[in-house]
């Protein structure tokens, strides 16, 4: 009988959706539009953020960072390999800890080379992943000691694929790492690209030269841990910071002030996105929600264009029950349709956002339609169904219809005000959501007007990696390989350096000045070290402030001195003239005093708007055996230098190897795609938002303005002008958009702690932003408000009198 029931009313329900086209079309399209992009969105979200690592037992999984606590702030650090060994042996909450960092290596095929990103791992690492080689064996435990034998090597997928052509039988055989023999003992799953998510060659210990192995002062890597089973990472962190206090009480020159946090491995990978993500998600709900308050006040009108309908069938023994289930099955059957023409939506447009989506997603997040987001689509649909079924049923629920079937009109007051509330909540979320896009698109134009203290336009980019052992007199080689570029067709200008701007490449060290040198190791300030030819600063237009900068000379005599930025001055001497004054860099027994012989401008080294603020940067020359250097050419056709550049840096040394090649213009550029694409992301929701808004004011107004019609005639004909009639109209639309933009940025102010992270150079409660798009939406309440205003200014008095009486 249940079952019989259901049919009848998915008949019913059908039949009346196929009769009103016009209504099911804009329904369907808008809730359509609404969970396309909510189901769109949360694929994102799940892949990202709610599903596990592919790894055993992912949640043992945690990360140890050997923190450092400066004045003010905590820094995080890696562990040194002592560190490591003291951590394992003093620390009973973990059932395996092992190292991991990161390393570009040379592989050599025949007669070419290329650079590839890989790990240098311990011997317990994939043991405690759980990843097993699909060919071969990985590291044992005595292929962690250094040997000057063959080194062992494991291969990742990929370049097995690419490189060795899928070869099974490359395991024993030798290849040439680094310039070093080294035996492939294993080649591991496809799937996996180690922690630093991009790796595809493993090296054990015995890469690490012994020096570093036992140095206790360097601080450089990562380690991954598993907990002990119902030990809880709160439990592993207490204990942690018992050994780190116990080594800084027996190492105090390298562990002072040096802490121990543990955090899940999960937690770590995806701390840099969820905010974003998040935010993108919060959004896409929004849209979704006006969706619905758009069908829902289309609804509710239907519903009280059926009232005498509805009475009648009250009349005739219908309970409100079945008047509810009938407005349900037929709210269902619209959000059904917006969810198959949702699916479609989500189908197209989530490849779209993956292909401009400038955040790389990590190797495990496999972005598809699974079991998950159609559960999650299932769940947003049936609450769509109900946001816009149930108001309209409700609204009749405890009403008198009786009064119906006897009266031309009801009280329309009530009715007035539920769709009203509607407008006020349509309008509250349209304001957050322009008040956020109008923040990412203002922080993206900020982050373009900042200067980052070079040129980037016609500079081209590349890095060399020279044979191993070679040395290299850089004073003369370096020179003579300048001259060469230089003397390319085109070429303006040619440096070398260590690293260039926005690369990453750059190290740090810790310095202070003569006058400073007493200032305890917590205080003491870190600068970024640049090693540069003499024509490195005119090739990137750095501003020389004061001084000078470097000469062949002082490359050739290998002086201490150094060029350092206008954040050192103000940080060491802000009243004195730095020109000849000394800096210390380094630590310990490492130390060096350096001769200041000029300053120039500060430069946006590592980002911009820059990861490290307040980090400072000097410049030493490049007059030391280096392996890896960083080349920048400046000419006005940097982009179609490349091929005559490998040519001649070939022809100077063949077996160099070329990579990471790019033109400054396009570091930079990389550098603000993300405010790009969040500002973008941001603004094409909030414009949806923004247009169903429009439609859904248009619509409560022209109905509203319908349903007065006999009022508007009544009082024409009793000597009302038509302007007050067109600003009465206007005046109830101000109202409601007033209201919503009020509560609006109520919600901002509340939520503007949650939005700051996201922001650069403004405030999440910018008065200006604020102001801007609450006048914004009041023009659209006006503008969608002046049809149907305009339009009660038409009404003819004696054909509404007449069709009264």
């Amino acid at each position: 009988m249940r079952a019989v029931e259901i049919t009848k009313n998915l008949q019913q329900a059908f039949r009346r959706l196929r009769k009103l086209k016009f209504f099911t079309a804009v329904a369907v399209i808008t809730l359509g539009l609404g969970i396309g992009s909510s189901i769109s969105i949360f694929s994102i979200v799940d892949a990202l953020l709610l599903r596990s690592l592919p790894y055993p037992d992912p949640g043992r999984l945690v990360l140890l960072w050997g923190n450092y606590a400066r004045t003010g702030s905590i820094e995080r650090r890696g562990a040194s390999y002592p560190d490591l060994n003291d951590w394992r042996q003093q620390s009973k909450s973990f059932e395996g800890m092992a190292s991991f960092s990161a390393e570009d290596w040379k592989i050599r095929s025949g007669e070419t080379s290329e650079i590839v990103p890989g790990e240098i791992v311990s011997s317990s690492y994939f043991s405690l992943l759980g990843i097993k080689p699909v060919l071969g064996r990985v590291f044992t435990l005595a292929e962690d000691q250094n040997s000057d034998n063959s080194l062992a090597v494991v291969l990742g997928h990929r370049i097995w694929t690419r490189t060795f052509g899928s070869d099974p039988g490359i395991i024993g055989k030798s290849i040439q790492l680094a310039d070093r023999p080294a035996v492939v003992i294993g080649v591991l799953p496809p799937e996996f690209r180690g922690l630093t998510d991009e790796a595809e060659v493993w090296t054990s210990t015995a890469f690490v030269d012994r020096a570093t192995m036992t140095n206790r002062a360097l601080h450089s890597f990562p380690v991954v841990a598993r907990l002990k089973p119902g030990i809880s990472v709160k439990e592993a962190q207490n204990e942690m910071r018992i050994v780190a206090q116990r080594l800084a009480s027996a190492y105090p020159a390298t562990n002072d002030h040096r802490g121990t946090e543990v955090i899940g491995l999960k937690e770590d990978t995806v701390r840099s996105m969820r905010s974003s993500v998040l935010f993108s998600f919060a959004a896409v709900i929004a849209v979704l929600l006006i969706a619905c308050i758009n069908v829902s006040n289309l609804m509710l009108v239907r519903a009280e264009g059926r009232e005498k309908e509805i009475a009648l069938r009250y009349a005739l023994g219908a309970t409100r029950m079945h008047t509810l289930q009938l407005a349900l099955t037929e709210s269902g059957l619209l959000a059904s349709g917006g969810l198959l023409l949702g699916i479609v939506v989500a189908y197209w447009a989530t490849p779209t956002i993956l292909l401009f989506n400038p955040i790389p997603l990590p190797g495990y997040a496999h972005v598809n339609l699974d079991f998950t987001v159609l559960a999650f689509s299932a769940a947003i649909t049936a609450v769509a169904a109900l946001l816009v079924g149930i108001l309209p049923v409700l609204r009749f629920w405890k009403s008198d219809l009786n009064s119906a079937l006897s009266a031309r009109t009801v009280a329309a007051g009530p009715r007035q005000r539920l769709r009203g509330a509607l407008v006020v909540s349509e309008v509250a979320l349209v304001t957050v959501l322009l008040v956020g896009a109008g923040l990412l698109i203002l922080t993206f134009q900020k982050l373009i007007a900042l200067d980052p203290g070079f040129k980037a336009n016609d500079i081209l980019t590349l890095h060399l990696k020279l044979p191993a052992g070679q040395d290299v007199d850089v004073a003369n080689q370096s020179m003579a390989l300048l001259q060469r570029v230089q003397a390319v067709p085109g070429v303006l200008n040619a440096s070398l350096s260590s690293d260039v701007p926005l690369d990453g490449h750059a190290s740090a060290s810790f310095y202070t000045s003569s006058q400073d040198i007493a200032e305890s190791a917590q205080k003491r300030p870190r600068a970024f070290l640049h090693r540069v030819t003499p024509d490195f600063f005119s090739t990137f237009g750095i501003r020389l402030v004061a001084g000078r900068w470097f000469t062949a000379t002082d490359m050739a005599s290998n002086r201490p001195f150094v060029v350092i930025s206008k954040d050192v001055v103000k940080r060491s001497w802000p009243s004195v003239n730095p020109i000849g004054q000394r800096l210390q860099m380094g630590s310990g027994a490492t130390t060096t005093w350096y001769e200041v012989i000029g300053i120039v401008d500060n430069v946006m080294y590592r980002g911009i708007p820059g990861a490290f603020p307040d980090n400072s940067d000097v410049y030493l020359p490049l007059s030391a055996p280096v392996e890896e250097m960083a080349m920048a050419v400046r000419s006005e056709r940097a982009a179609d230098l490349v091929k005559t550049l490998t040519a001649t840096i070939k022809s100077f040394e063949a077996t160099t190897t070329i990579y990471d090649v790019a033109t400054m213009k396009e570091r930079t550029s990389d550098q603000l795609s993300i405010p790009r694409f969040a500002g973008l992301v941001m603004g094409v929701f909030a414009g949806i938002a923004f247009i169903l808004a429009f439609v859904g004011i248009y619509s409560v107004m022209s109905y509203l303005v319908f349903q007065r019609t006999q009022e508007i005639g009544i009082r024409l004909a009793l000597g009302a002008r038509p302007s007050s009639i067109f600003l009465n109209v206007i005046s109830r639309g101000l109202w409601m958009g007033i209201t919503g933009t009020l509560i609006g940025a109520a919600c901002i102010l509340a939520m503007h702690k949650l939005v700051a992270s996201l922001l650069f150079g403004i405030s999440a409660v910018s008065p200006l932003i604020i102001g801007l798009v609450s006048s914004l939406m009041l023009v659209c309440v006006v503008l969608a408000c002046y049809m149907p205003a305009h339009s009660a200014t038409k009404v003819d008095p004696s054909v509404t009198l007449r069709h009264e009486c």
